[in-house]
């Protein structure tokens, strides 16, 4: 079974691997720094910083490349532990951890790098008994196999090494066979903070050419968008790190170009006899075009065939002017005991360039059309295509290459080569008008980038700008969209020309129903507001958001640009009036919406009750122009009115409420009459502040209670509340109170501060006291 771990952010580290898990296969598409997060995750786990809820005693790690270098000397899995871990193994078996294989752990990188990946899956082992590299990753991947049983593994690559190596894993389903759990991570590369970061630390506090890349990227979307792939941001900082380029790069294409360029010129410094003070002055030296030609020539042979590593005679044979490897393209290795020197490209997206770069030059397509590692090429060959319309620096590099290639011509593929152009050519027009089947759904193109296919379909439009036909008119998003992979989509829909389609689960009877909680909702919202497409018509004017914490920006924009009338959340609705509920999610970003965009909303009421659990400024400014946009007046609790004066009664949960609305939101309720009655005891300054506010703000006259008025005199007794709270009141807020009478009686006990209180009542009300 499949579990997958795609979220809206990058996770913690430490949740790599969980404690339920058995395989994890960690996938992304090239330079997106998976072999940094593995090898941070190990150190992380020897320095005991993960914080791991499981058991785990060994980690064992193991390269792709390493396991090539290997290749035609290991005969068994416990040979390859005792060659990369001979400290451990020369002293112990790989038996000895069978007893507690469920807390080892096996780390294999660089899937893509392994050395026929595809090929060798069919392959038995060599006549010598070693075994094929695919075997031996195989089986250190294969939790349930003959090695360390029940042990746990973590698998990375490239998509298409992934989906390959994970399919095969899969099919294990014996009837005497456990099935293996497999989950896959999605490498997303760097948040804008990161690239930041990583600016930083590249120029080691240089603030002139700190300054000089941000602004270029800042001033870019394409460059921004690339910067948040590490490979790309390592190229970005290379090629900007010098005035040689001042404007912005849009394609991956120009960047690969300009970077192999700039590491030339860096290198060969050292190397040439003269140094070069602009890019074109590389174009117009012999040598230079001859490295990069050789570059081209190596790439093509190994990438193809998906040779990973090269020897000292490959490179030899390419009779190149310079030795590749102080070219900076190249690292060396040495391999074995008598310690042969190896070489390899120091990144693949590299070598993917330049073969590109190889076959659009010499047009020497035709033995590679059923080669799997073609597509992987085609967005470098279609984005060289469109340099050739539109750059004039590139389209003078690639003249002095094809004049290079014409001199190295033997007499009779000089004469073939017509032909080579036709296929070349054939293979361009074909590919540029076949959509992906992983794209074709029953009734709208789908966009899914977990699928290589589509991720490579995509890639090789943008860069290539191709028109294409397309047998639908709306679109599907069916897959997280980020950085490079968003901009390709983005690009996509708006070219072709396609409506979204809104997702069946946004559908309700009478209006749509936004719940960013629910994937597919998520990614077309998220999906439109990043590329403002046309969507299909809406078959509803109101919409309702449903969720949690709802996504203020995603929830505003969708309102505003959908031009949505806003259904009232159920959970504000009351009897006769809308109720605010301030410690409702629903409500409270129901409030913050309409504070923001000012919608359109289909409210039934004219009244509105407030709940009194709320403190905060922006929401207290919310509330207000929330109120005010649907012209709603505060409702008047039935337990105020009276007869002939409002009721104050502080004890009243209802009328606090209200006296609080009204003091903090600014309001100006509407009473059946100007006069008010307290009718509880006031103490709380609060409450007091509440009702001086409700007085002034209406100008209200505070009414004596009956409890108080004799034919004669003022009566005056504490005992009996609605006279307390009157006194209290007076003597807290100091306000006049009507009153017929010159004379006040005292009667009862006084307690406590209560004689201060009764003597300022009598000086505020200018009554004397009756003896």
């Amino acid at each position: 079974m499949e579990q997958k771990l795609l979220q809206k952010e990058s996770i913690e580290l430490h949740d790599l691997f969980q404690k339920k898990d058995e395989a994890v296969f960690v996938r992304a598409v090239g330079g997106m720094g998976k072999t940094t997060m593995l090898e941070m995750y190990t150190q992380k786990w020897a320095k005991r910083q993960l914080g791991l809820n499981f058991p785990l005693n060994f980690i064992f790690f193991f390269s792709c490349r390493e396991i090539n270098q290997m290749y035609g000397s290991i005969k068994s899995i416990e040979d390859l532990f005792k060659r990369k871990y001979p400290d451990i193994f020369n002293k112990m078996a790989l038996k000895d951890l069978e007893p507690v294989a469920d807390k080892v752990l096996l780390v294999v990188d660089g899937l893509d790098e392994l050395q026929d990946v595809y090929e060798c899956s069919q392959k038995k082992p060599n006549k010598n008994g070693s075994l094929t590299p695919f075997q031996i990753v195989f089986d250190l991947i294969n939790t349930q196999g003959h090695i360390l049983k029940g042990h746990k593994s973590i698998a990375c690559g490239r998509p298409k090494a992934c989906d390959f190596l994970k399919k095969k894993i899969s099919d294990l389903k014996a009837s005497n066979r456990k099935v293996i759990k497999i989950k896959t991570v999605e490498v997303c590369g760097f948040k804008e903070e990161d690239v930041e970061k990583y600016i930083h630390k590249f120029f080691n506090g240089n603030i002139e050419k700190i300054s000089r890349v941000k602004e270029i990227i800042r001033s870019s979307h394409n460059l921004k968008v690339m910067s948040t792939v590490p490979v790309f941001a390592w190229v970005i900082c290379n090629v900007y790190s010098e005035d040689l380029i001042t404007k912005p790069l849009n394609t991956c294409t120009e960047l690969y170009m300009y970077a192999c360029l700039v590491f030339l010129r860096k290198h060969l410094q050292g190397v040439c006899e003269k140094g070069y003070d602009n890019l074109l002055e590389m174009l117009k030296d012999g040598n230079v075009i001859e490295c990069i030609y050789s570059l081209m020539t190596l790439s093509v042979k190994t990438y193809m065939q998906n040779q990973v590593l090269f020897s000292e005679d490959e490179v030899r044979q390419l009779k190149c002017p310079v030795h590749l490897e102080q070219t900076g393209l190249i690292v060396k290795y040495n391999r074995g005991e008598m310690r042969e020197p190896i070489y390899q490209y120091k990144h693949l997206v590299l070598q993917e360039f330049l073969t590109g770069l190889y076959l659009c030059v010499t047009k020497g397509i035709s033995s590679y059309l059923t080669n799997r590692e073609l597509s992987s090429c085609a967005p470098v060959i279609f984005g060289i295509r469109r340099l050739l319309r539109e750059n004039e620096f590139f389209i003078k590099f690639f003249q002095r290459l094809s004049n290079l290639h014409t001199t190295k011509l033997t007499i009779f593929r000089r004469i073939s080569q017509p032909y080579r152009t036709w296929v070349f050519n054939k293979y361009l027009t074909r590919n540029t008008l076949e959509i992906p089947d992983c794209m074709i759904g029953s009734n709208s193109l789908c966009i899914d980038t977990s699928i290589p296919e589509c991720q490579e379909f995509m890639t090789s439009l943008y860069e290539g700008r191709l028109k294409i036909e397309c047998p639908f008119s709306t679109v599907r998003i069916e897959s997280d969209l980020r950085g490079v992979d968003l901009r390709n989509a983005v690009f996509l829909v708006n070219h072709l020309n396609l409506k979204l389609k809104i997702p069946e689960i946004m559908m309700d009877t009478d209006c749509l129903i936004i719940d960013t909680t629910i994937p597919e909702c998520n990614r077309w919202a998220k999906f439109l507001m990043e590329s403002k497409s046309m969507i299909v018509d809406l078959p509803f004017t109101k919409a309702y958001f449903e969720c949690r914490n709802v996504d203020l920006d995603l929830a505003c924009f969708l309102t505003k640009y959908l031009n949505l009338t806003l259904r009232i959340p159920n959970t504000m609705y009351g009897n006769d009036a809308l109720f605010v509920h301030t410690n409702d999610y629903e409500c409270i970003d129901f409030i913050e919406i309409v504070h923001t965009v000012k919608p359109k909303v289909e409210c039934p009421f004219s009244k509105v009750e407030v709940s009194s659990n709320y403190n905060a400024e922006s929401l207290i400014r919310g509330l207000q122009v929330f109120l005010k946009h649907l012209n709603l007046e505060l409702k008047v609790p039935n337990c105020m009115i009276g007869p002939d004066a409002m009721i104050i009664n502080t004890d009243l949960p209802e009328c606090r409420r209200h006296l609080k609305a009204a003091h903090d939101l600014h309001l100006k309720p509407v009473y059946p009459v100007s006069s008010i009655k307290i009718q509880s005891d006031v103490t709380r300054p609060k409450d007091i502040e509440h009702i001086e506010y409700i007085i002034d703000s209406l100008n209200l006259v505070l009414k004596v209670p009956h409890c108080m008025i004799s034919t004669e005199s003022m009566i005056i007794n504490t005992d009996i509340e609605s006279c307390r709270g009157l006194i209290n009141f007076i003597y807290y807020s100091k306000l006049p109170v009507e009153c017929i009478h010159s004379t006040a009686e005292v009667q009862g006990r006084l307690s406590k501060d209560e004689p201060i209180k009764v003597s300022t009542f009598l000086e505020m009300m200018n009554l004397q006291l009756k003896i």
